[in-house]
């Protein structure tokens, strides 16, 4: 199974076979639990940050092993991810993941929750050229996703949230320039959110957006 896991590292695509995907996972928490997983050299492997998208033990992991690799810096970086990044964006916008022809081995369906999760740390670890070449650029729906989990009552919403301070932190104004919204459509969509929902953290949440927003503005 070594040889395998560094061609899944490797290759991420393959995680989205159904079986491996369960089965890597279960490798990663076995070897983690006898001894602290590490890479070695400089090599890097793009899987790691798919570690993202699986379940928190094994994210940890990712978490560990991507802060030794360093954030991806070009869009080419994000190149073996797209696949299971075109398929994961797809399922937020539509909520139902893509059908696929039958095949021996089934797919792997992940959770919403996963997949939020997964892209907030995945943004985390993104240079400014890498998402907007590689994300904003590929699925221009990405910032609308965002918003409309924002001004929802959806179980992703502290997560939106999330995702969004960290566009406003990452590209600042330019935020604007790779956007088909304006800065008082967001406004007001934030704004709306407050008095839509009477839930005190969700307030929070908001507000606490507005110095990111107001800096990304200048």
């Amino acid at each position: 199974m070594e040889v395998r896991a560094l061609e899944v590292l490797m290759f991420p695509v393959l995680l989205d076979d159904e079986s491996l995907f369960t089965e890597f996972e279960k490798f990663i928490e076995a070897v983690d639990n006898m001894h602290e997983l590490a890479l070695a050299g400089q090599q890097q492997f793009p899987g790691v940050y798919a570690l993202f998208f699986f379940k928190r033990r094994v994210r940890s992991v990712g978490h560990r092993l991507a802060g030794s690799m360093g954030k991806l810096r070009r869009a080419t970086d994000l190149e073996p991810l797209q696949p299971l990044l075109k398929k994961f964006i797809g399922f937020l916008e539509t909520e139902v993941l893509p059908s696929t022809l039958k095949t021996l081995r089934p797919r792997v369906q992940l959770e919403r929750m996963s997949i939020w999760l997964g892209i907030k740390s995945l943004l985390g670890f993104l240079e400014p050229p890498a998402f907007e070449e590689g994300i904003l650029e590929r699925y221009p729906i990405f910032l609308d996703i965002v918003l409309n989990h924002i001004s929802g009552d959806s179980l992703e919403f502290s997560h939106a949230v999330a995702c969004l301070r960290i566009l406003f932190e990452m590209l600042g104004c330019k935020l604007w320039l790779r956007s088909t919204l304006s800065p008082s459509v967001m406004r007001n969509t934030l704004l709306g959110q407050c008095f839509h929902t009477r839930n005190e953290k969700s307030h929070k949440d908001i507000f606490d957006l507005f110095q990111p927003f107001l800096q990304a503005c200048l």
